[in-house]
């Protein structure tokens, strides 16, 4: 009896501290004080985006990417390069050709620029002449 009355009091207390870890800063405007409607430009208590969204990076604040036009998927491609191959001994080293497939992303098209996500490509260096890469995620303007 005493050993599932100390498993009720931690679970409750884990369940009490996962609503505390909950809390964040909230927007100024409160349900009472808006006047506008949510997602528009006054203030609501709505509008408060998750920080991993590009519109809504808490680190650099609001940023205006514009209204998405559309999303379009890069394919994966098949890219053949050539490789260095060290022999064993004195004997000198090989080209050898290497298939390998880059995968793809999704690219969204908004009415400023276009919204590119961290992808991997494959970049010269390295020992045997290529590395993979992780480009980080962007956004680039219109043109």
């Amino acid at each position: 009896m005493m050993r599932r009355a100390s498993i009720v009091v931690v679970l409750l207390m884990l369940w009490a501290s996962g609503a505390g870890a909950q809390l964040g800063t909230p927007n100024p405007a409160t349900p009472d004080q808006s006047q506008g409607l949510p997602f528009g430009s006054t203030p609501h208590f709505l509008n408060n985006p998750h920080p991993g969204l590009p519109w809504g990076d808490a680190g650099r604040g609001p940023q205006d990417f514009g209204a998405v036009v559309r999303q379009w998927v890069v394919p994966d491609r098949t890219v053949t390069l050539d490789v260095v191959v060290p022999q064993p001994g004195s004997l000198p080293p090989t080209l050898e050709r290497v298939t390998v497939l880059i995968p793809g992303y999704q690219v969204t098209e908004t009415t400023r620029g276009y919204v590119l996500p961290a992808r991997w490509t494959v970049v010269p260096g390295g020992v045997t002449g290529y590395q993979w890469q992780l480009l980080p995620g962007s956004f680039e303007l219109r043109r």
